[in-house]
C-alpha cells in the first residue's frame, strides 16, 4: 500500500509540474509582456490564437502605417483582462515612452476594439467601426490607418462647443447691461436727489432774503 502510495504521489506531483508548464504561458499574458513583444514589428498574437490573416501580412500593415506617420500596434491577447479595451490601454501604458498612437485589439468574436490617444479620440468611433469591417486582421490595420489620418467628421460635442461659446457671450453681454444700467439709474438718483437740495436750499434762503428787505 505504501509503493502504491508512494507512487500515486510521484505521478500527482509530475501531472502538477506538466500542467503549470502548460498552464504557464497562458497566465504570463500581461500588458507588459505584450508591451515587450510588439517592440519589434509592432505584433503579438497569442498561441493558439484563430486569426484570420497572416502574421507577417499585419507587420506589412503596420509598417504601411508607421510610413504614414502613424504608430500601430496589433495584438490579439488569449485571455484579455478585464475586457479588450481596458487590456489595450495597458499594453498602451505599460509602453511607455515608446510613442505609439494606437493599438487594435482583435478578439476571435469578431469585435475588435481599438484604443488610440487623446489627439485622435475624436476619430474613435470610426476606428472601431472600420477595425470591425474589414475583411481581415491586416485590413483592419489599413483600415483604421485610413480612418485616424482622415478629418474628423463634424460632431455633436463640436456643435454644442460653438452654441455653448455663443450663449456664454450673451450672458456676458447682458451681464455687462445690466450693470451699465444699474449705474445709469444710480447717477440719475443722484441728480435728482441734488436738484431737491437745490431747491430746498433755495425755498430756505428766500424768506430771509425778503425780511432783510422789510427792515430796511
Amino acid at each position: 500500500m505504501r509503493v502504491r502510495h508512494g507512487l500515486w504521489i510521484r505521478a500527482s506531483f509530475v501531472s502538477a509540474i506538466i500542467f503549470a508548464g502548460l498552464a504557464g504561458p497562458a497566465a504570463a499574458e500581461t500588458p507588459i509582456e505584450v508591451a515587450n513583444a510588439v517592440a519589434d514589428d509592432g505584433v503579438y498574437i497569442a498561441a493558439g490564437f484563430d486569426i484570420d490573416a497572416e502574421e507577417a501580412d499585419i507587420a506589412v500593415a503596420i509598417a504601411e502605417a508607421r510610413r504614414e506617420g502613424l504608430e500601430i500596434i496589433a495584438i490579439a491577447p488569449r485571455s484579455p483582462q478585464p475586457d479588450a479595451e481596458s487590456f489595450g490601454l495597458r499594453v498602451l501604458q505599460a509602453s511607455g515612452t515608446a510613442g505609439y498612437d494606437a493599438v487594435v485589439v482583435f478578439t476571435e468574436d469578431g469585435q475588435h476594439q481599438v484604443v488610440v490617444i487623446d489627439e485622435y479620440k475624436n476619430r474613435i468611433l470610426r476606428s472601431i467601426e472600420a477595425a470591425q469591417q474589414a475583411p481581415n486582421a491586416a485590413a483592419s490595420i489599413s483600415a483604421v490607418t485610413t480612418a485616424m489620418l482622415a478629418e474628423p467628421d463634424p460632431s455633436v460635442p463640436a456643435a454644442i462647443d460653438v452654441v455653448s461659446g455663443w450663449v456664454f457671450t450673451l450672458i456676458a453681454i447682458l451681464a455687462i447691461a445690466v450693470i451699465l444700467d444699474v449705474l445709469w439709474r444710480q447717477h440719475l438718483r443722484r441728480r435728482y436727489q441734488q436738484r431737491i437740495a437745490d431747491a430746498q436750499a433755495a425755498e430756505s434762503n428766500a424768506p430771509q432774503s425778503n425780511s432783510s428787505q422789510s427792515n430796511a
